[in-house]
């Protein structure tokens, strides 16, 4: 069956498997929109949990003011779907409490007419629970009033026709969702971005129901890869879909499919180049191209310096002199210079010239754009192909994604020693910084330093050298031991 729909199609199927543990109770759906809301505690209470994440929304006359496109989806298909007990909506952000508002009749329907409360009234749309979730969790008071919110929840289930379960029952329902959680988990380190990112929407849509036995690894990427190709990341496509619009519009030029796979062929040309300079420049000994010039290199692949045509020549010709090099047997670093994996960019560039003068060399590196080094699929939809390289970014996901993809590819490069760069005034940085290090401590056992350049380091500069050479200190005496 295509792919749009198969939420609701999950939905459904489980509730034809599900079997109350309560008797011989109807089970029905519970639509909801956020990991914040819990499916174990819907489980529990006896409904079927589906997390809806909507398809690219067909065109509609209808006006959702203060709702983006990803509400304006949700509250179309929520409003269509069938053999629902209650929507539930998490506080995520104010286009989803406008989204709420839309679906239970609180907001005017387009035009001035209240549909959806006359709808409501008649009995024809399901009940839907603004569920409020606390900005923070490390307070006692944020946690009990994100309890109370999740008893809420409770009580609207019971009212249901749900029954409220006992610390038994609901201990079993959590302790079988962390054993399929953890399965996927451990299937996420064999996936690309895309891979697994698709994973886990199967696993939120297909695979809520709670009587299936635990998937293992093989068979969530198995799953992954056979899926059709009109996921629900087609959602990000439609808004790819009205920048089109707006550049056909400010272009004077149509922006059709043929015209887009040729852009897409383009800019695959400029990745397969960049990625062979990139394996060759970190991991041939001697090194063939300094720290500086590769990071401006692949730079160049995200947005080719607003020049396509000039950026793959200049990328050619570099790979040109680093093949020249290679086969030569010279580079512009000693031999045997320590291979440091080098994550986040500085934000003064003369830091990758200290590395060097220390002993070391860039043997592998996360500058933050891995959306634009992977190649984008020619052999689906333009569109779709476009979102699913956004939302498979290593970026896009939590800090622990992106850590498992620079874990492979410092494994990729051999590399021997990591500098996390923190980045000054990005909040999620010092705590990313050392959730990664942490991770590659740990996975890999290799040495971490971890800087903050400012955007002139002449002030600390006799600081990073010195730190940056007991790096390098490190890891030679790793490699004799």
């Amino acid at each position: 069956m295509p792919r749009s729909g198969t939420r609701q199609a999950a939905a459904l199927r489980t509730k034809q498997r599900f079997v109350s543990d309560f008797g011989a109770i109807p089970v029905q759906t519970i639509l909801y929109n956020s990991v914040y809301i819990p499916p174990e505690w819907i489980v529990a209470h006896g409904f079927a949990p589906c997390r809806l994440t909507p398809q690219a929304p067909a065109q509609t006359t209808r006006s959702y003011d203060g709702c983006c496109s990803w509400a304006r989806a949700f509250v179309e298909q929520a409003s269509t779907s069938k053999s629902v007990a209650a929507v539930v909506v998490a506080t995520i952000c104010d286009q989803m409490r406008r989204a709420s508002e839309w679906l239970s009749g609180d907001a005017p329907a387009p035009g001035g007419a209240p549909e959806c409360a006359a709808a409501s009234a008649a009995g024809s749309c399901p009940p839907v629970m603004l569920l409020h979730v606390p900005a923070t969790w490390q307070t006692a008071a944020a946690q009990r009033y994100y309890r109370d919110e999740l008893c809420r929840l409770g009580d609207l289930l019971a009212r249901l026709g749900g029954v409220a379960p006992n610390p038994g029952r609901l201990a079993q329902v959590m302790l079988d969702y962390e054993q399929r959680r953890e399965a996927l988990r451990n299937g996420l380190n064999d996936m690309s971005g895309r891979q697994g990112a698709a994973a886990m929407a199967d696993f939120h849509g297909d695979r809520n129901d709670h009587n299936e036995p635990p998937i293992t690894a093989a068979a969530a990427k198995a799953a992954c890869e056979s899926a059709p190709t009109d996921v629900p990341l087609a959602l990000l496509g439609d808004e790819l879909r009205r920048i089109a619009q707006a550049l056909e519009h400010l272009s004077g030029q149509r922006l059709d499919e043929p015209r887009l796979r040729q852009a897409i062929a383009r800019a695959n040309a400029v990745r397969r180049t960049l990625a062979e300079l990139r394996r060759l420049a970190y991991t041939a000994d001697p090194c063939p191209l300094p720290a500086l010039e590769m990071l401006i290199a692949e730079m160049l692949a995200i947005h080719f310096c607003s020049d396509q045509a000039e950026a793959l020549a200049v990328l050619h010709d570099l790979l040109a002199e680093v093949r020249r090099r290679v086969r030569a047997g010279v580079g512009v670093l000693a031999k045997g210079a320590v291979r440091v994996f080098w994550v986040n960019p500085v934000a003064d560039l003369q830091v990758m010239n200290l590395l060097e003068q220390a002993g070391g060399r860039i043997g592998g590196a996360d500058y933050m754009f891995c959306h634009a080094l992977e190649e984008i699929p020619q052999d689906i939809e333009p569109f779709e192909a476009l979102a699913r390289m956004a939302l498979g970014d290593p970026m896009v996901g939590p800090a622990t994604d992106r850590g498992r993809h620079i874990c492979r590819q410092i494994q990729t490069f051999a590399s021997e020693a990591v500098v996390i760069s923190r980045i000054l005034g990005a909040s999620h940085c010092p705590f990313e910084g050392d959730l990664i290090g942490r991770m590659i401590r740990e996975e890999l056992g290799l040495p971490v330093l971890e800087i903050e350049v400012p955007p002139v380091s002449d002030g600390v500069r006799p600081a990073l050298t010195m730190r940056l050479e007991a790096l390098v200190e490190t890891a030679r005496a790793r490699r004799s031991s």
